[in-house]
């Protein structure tokens, strides 16, 4: 559960002295990983430095989610191959968008 993320998490800054927290996925991990980032963000002290790094990330929300992980996070990357399909479902017709953050990889050379 996401209480037991933040327990964990909270725990090892504490235990490590650590103030940093990377967070990477792939696809739906990809996604994961930005919900995980935006709500460790919320919780955390704000002296705590969150980093969100997507591979094929899909669309996670509207506009007002992407406004909100963009003004929460940062330092979030979303990674993109241009023969990938998952980057673009859903459909923006359906009112999803991308957050910030898109590095594209256009060819084989990158």
């Amino acid at each position: 559960s996401a209480t037991s993320v933040l327990n964990v998490v909270t725990g090892l800054l504490k235990s490590t002295g650590s103030s940093q927290v990377a967070l990477v996925g792939h696809s739906l991990g990809a996604a994961l990983a930005t919900l995980s980032g935006i709500h460790l963000q919320l919780w955390l002290h704000s002296n705590v430095r969150i980093k969100v790094i997507g591979f094929a990330t899909p669309r996670i929300g509207n506009s007002a989610f992407a406004d909100l992980a963009d003004a929460r996070l940062s330092d979030i990357y979303r990674v993109n191959n241009k023969r990938d399909y998952v980057p673009i479902i859903p459909g923006r017709f359906l009112g999803y968008i991308h957050t910030k953050g898109e590095i594209h990889i256009s060819d084989e050379s990158q």
